[in-house]
Protein backbone atom coordinates (compact mmCIF):
# COMPACT_ATOMS: atom_id res chain seq x y z
CA UNK A 1 0.00 0.00 0.00
CA UNK A 2 1.34 3.19 -0.92
CA UNK A 3 2.31 6.20 2.10
CA UNK A 4 -0.86 8.42 0.44
CA UNK A 5 -3.64 5.51 0.67
CA UNK A 6 -2.21 4.56 4.15
CA UNK A 7 -2.17 8.15 5.57
CA UNK A 8 -5.88 8.58 3.85
CA UNK A 9 -7.05 5.62 5.85
CA UNK A 10 -5.58 7.11 9.00
CA UNK A 11 -6.84 10.49 9.10
CA UNK A 12 -10.36 8.72 8.15
CA UNK A 13 -9.99 6.75 11.44
CA UNK A 14 -8.66 9.18 13.55
CA UNK A 15 -10.10 12.34 12.25
CA UNK A 16 -13.39 11.50 13.87
CA UNK A 17 -12.93 13.30 17.43
CA UNK A 18 -11.36 16.71 16.79
CA UNK A 19 -13.29 18.31 19.73
CA UNK A 20 -10.08 18.85 21.76
CA UNK A 21 -8.22 20.80 19.06
CA UNK A 22 -11.30 22.76 18.27
CA UNK A 23 -11.97 23.61 21.73
CA UNK A 24 -8.04 24.41 21.91
CA UNK A 25 -9.18 27.00 18.61
CA UNK A 26 -12.25 28.50 19.78
CA UNK A 27 -11.41 32.07 20.75
CA UNK A 28 -7.45 31.78 20.63
CA UNK A 29 -5.34 32.57 18.26
CA UNK A 30 -2.89 29.99 17.57
CA UNK A 31 -0.55 29.51 15.00
CA UNK A 32 -0.41 26.00 13.51
CA UNK A 33 0.17 23.27 16.49
CA UNK A 34 1.24 19.70 15.86
CA UNK A 35 -1.76 18.02 15.98
CA UNK A 36 -0.98 14.38 14.64
CA UNK A 37 1.97 11.97 14.20
CA UNK A 38 2.55 8.97 12.75
CA UNK A 39 5.29 6.66 12.53
CA UNK A 40 6.27 4.34 9.61
CA UNK A 41 8.71 1.49 9.73
CA UNK A 42 9.70 -1.55 7.97
CA UNK A 43 9.03 -3.95 11.22
CA UNK A 44 5.88 -2.28 12.29
CA UNK A 45 5.25 -5.44 14.77
CA UNK A 46 8.89 -4.06 16.46
CA UNK A 47 8.02 -0.35 16.60
CA UNK A 48 4.70 -1.47 17.94
CA UNK A 49 6.55 -3.32 21.10
CA UNK A 50 9.17 -0.36 21.21
CA UNK A 51 6.92 2.12 21.76
CA UNK A 52 4.67 0.42 24.06
CA UNK A 53 7.77 -0.79 26.16
CA UNK A 54 9.71 2.66 26.60
CA UNK A 55 6.55 5.22 26.60
CA UNK A 56 3.57 2.94 27.46
CA UNK A 57 1.51 3.88 24.95
CA UNK A 58 -1.64 1.83 23.03
CA UNK A 59 -0.79 0.93 19.67
CA UNK A 60 -3.69 -0.92 17.67
CA UNK A 61 -2.20 -3.58 15.51
CA UNK A 62 -1.14 -2.04 12.28
CA UNK A 63 -3.86 -3.47 9.57
CA UNK A 64 -2.84 -1.44 7.58
CA UNK A 65 -2.43 1.31 9.88
CA UNK A 66 -2.17 0.88 14.28
CA UNK A 67 -3.85 4.13 16.39
CA UNK A 68 -1.90 5.16 18.59
CA UNK A 69 -3.22 6.49 21.85
CA UNK A 70 -0.64 8.00 24.18
CA UNK A 71 -2.97 8.23 26.84
CA UNK A 72 -0.96 11.49 28.42
CA UNK A 73 -3.97 13.35 29.23
CA UNK A 74 -2.04 16.24 27.09
CA UNK A 75 -0.93 16.53 23.72
CA UNK A 76 -1.44 14.44 20.89
CA UNK A 77 -2.12 10.78 19.78
CA UNK A 78 -0.96 9.24 16.78
CA UNK A 79 -0.29 6.21 13.90
CA UNK A 80 2.22 3.54 13.03
CA UNK A 81 2.35 1.41 9.80
CA UNK A 82 4.35 -0.58 8.14
CA UNK A 83 5.79 0.66 4.75
CA UNK A 84 5.85 -1.85 1.83
CA UNK A 85 10.23 -2.31 0.28
CA UNK A 86 9.71 0.74 -2.02
CA UNK A 87 9.40 3.13 0.93
CA UNK A 88 11.62 4.51 3.37
CA UNK A 89 10.91 4.30 7.68
CA UNK A 90 9.74 7.66 8.41
CA UNK A 91 8.24 9.59 11.49
CA UNK A 92 6.10 12.56 10.68
CA UNK A 93 4.50 15.23 12.37
CA UNK A 94 1.66 16.82 11.15
CA UNK A 95 1.17 20.98 11.37
CA UNK A 96 -2.45 22.43 11.02
CA UNK A 97 -2.82 25.04 8.82
CA UNK A 98 -5.75 27.35 7.67
CA UNK A 99 -4.85 26.83 4.33
CA UNK A 100 -3.18 23.95 2.78
CA UNK A 101 -2.49 25.15 -0.40
CA UNK A 102 -0.82 27.95 0.49
CA UNK A 103 1.27 26.19 2.98
CA UNK A 104 2.56 23.69 0.54
CA UNK A 105 3.89 26.83 -2.06
CA UNK A 106 5.05 28.36 1.14
CA UNK A 107 6.78 25.10 1.72
CA UNK A 108 8.15 24.76 -1.84
CA UNK A 109 8.86 28.66 -2.09
CA UNK A 110 11.34 28.33 0.96
CA UNK A 111 13.36 25.10 -0.62
CA UNK A 112 10.76 22.49 0.48
CA UNK A 113 10.17 19.59 -1.85
CA UNK A 114 6.38 18.21 -1.95
CA UNK A 115 6.28 14.40 -1.41
CA UNK A 116 2.46 14.61 -1.24
CA UNK A 117 0.13 17.56 -2.85
CA UNK A 118 -2.75 18.31 -1.36
CA UNK A 119 -5.03 15.16 -0.56
CA UNK A 120 -8.80 15.47 0.61
CA UNK A 121 -9.35 12.90 2.80
CA UNK A 122 -13.06 11.57 2.50
CA UNK A 123 -14.80 14.95 3.47
CA UNK A 124 -12.94 15.36 6.86
CA UNK A 125 -10.16 17.21 5.65
CA UNK A 126 -6.83 17.31 3.88
CA UNK A 127 -3.35 16.57 4.19
CA UNK A 128 -0.21 16.91 2.50
CA UNK A 129 3.65 16.01 2.90
CA UNK A 130 6.73 18.14 1.90
CA UNK A 131 10.35 17.53 2.79
CA UNK A 132 12.37 20.75 4.31
CA UNK A 133 15.33 21.42 2.74
CA UNK A 134 17.42 18.74 5.13
CA UNK A 135 14.81 16.18 4.13
CA UNK A 136 13.12 16.01 7.17
CA UNK A 137 9.34 14.86 6.57
CA UNK A 138 6.67 17.47 7.90
CA UNK A 139 2.62 16.88 7.22
CA UNK A 140 0.31 19.29 6.89
CA UNK A 141 -3.41 19.23 7.90
CA UNK A 142 -6.42 21.23 7.12
CA UNK A 143 -10.23 21.08 8.84
CA UNK A 144 -12.21 22.71 7.39
CA UNK A 145 -14.44 22.42 10.63
CA UNK A 146 -11.77 24.35 12.85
Amino acid sequence: MKKRQLSIELFTHLAGDMSPIKGMWMGVSMASPVVHFQIGGKDADKLRGFYQGVFGWNIDAPTPIGAIQTQAGVGINGGLHQVDENQSSYLAVYVAVADIVHAVEQAEAHGGTIIVAPTDVDGVGAFAMVQDPEGNCIGMWHNPDL
